[in-house]
């Protein structure tokens, strides 16, 4: 079985990480507000959803298990869990 990983952000790295992940056999599901990041990924990942990861109601319908590997490679994003 492959492991789980949530990639939220698609910028250059995060781009960059869910093809690297895709590559060697995680299950990518990538997170982006932006549909032509998630059309440029969708063939590199597992799933690939248009989705505002800082509305937490909306992220915890993703329903990624508690061990999942979580990667926010957007400085918003961290700032918040950071501040919260």
């Amino acid at each position: 079985m492959s492991k789980q990983t949530l990639v939220i952000g698609l910028g250059q790295f995060g781009m960059s990480l869910a093809r690297a992940l895709g590559q060697h056999g995680s299950e990518v599901l990538a997170v982006d507000t932006n549909p032509v990041h998630i059309h440029e990924i969708a063939p590199h990942v597992a799933d690939a959803v248009i989705m505002d990861a800082m509305d937490e109601a909306a992220l915890a319908t993703l329903a990624p298990h508690d061990e999942t590997p979580a990667f926010a490679p957007s400085a918003a994003i961290i700032e918040k869990a950071v501040s919260s």
